[in-house]
């Protein structure tokens, strides 16, 4: 099976990890590479830039995604156009986190525990956004 998209020029690229409404918007410089430069996910090494919060109108718009397909949790992706649009890509409900935590020191797996240890259902609030 394929995925095909068409190519949009990219100054950056976002991934997000959203767990409950902690949100982790972590800065991927993909075009210092050429081996990340169209798709980083395969890449071993990595190269990150500096903590960008997302905008209020692009997290209303997680949120609402979110919240339509049930989710808790994503490893959302975005590129960010020389322009700074924000293009979203895809809301992986089983992506991974491990290793940004690992290279940033973000409490990813401690915040995924204790949404857990909750329990019970997770309703939408105000959203916090984790920098590093």
């Amino acid at each position: 099976m394929c995925m095909f998209q068409e190519y949009v020029e990219k100054a950056y690229e976002i991934r997000l990890t959203v767990i409950g409404d902690t949100y982790f918007p972590v800065t991927i410089k993909s075009q210092e590479s050429e081996t990340t430069s169209v798709d980083w996910r395969a890449q071993n090494e990595m190269s990150y830039g500096e903590y960008h919060p997302l905008p209020d109108e692009l997290i209303t718009k997680v949120q609402a995604l979110l919240r339509t397909l049930g989710l808790v949790y994503a490893a959302i992706d975005f590129i960010v156009t020389p322009a700074g649009e924000y293009v979203f890509l895809e809301a992986n409900p089983n992506g991974q986190f491990i290793w940004m935590q690992t290279a940033l020191g973000l409490p990813l797996a401690e915040t995924m525990a204790t949404l857990l240890a909750g329990g019970g259902p997770v309703l939408r609030g105000t959203v916090e956004q984790v920098g590093y």
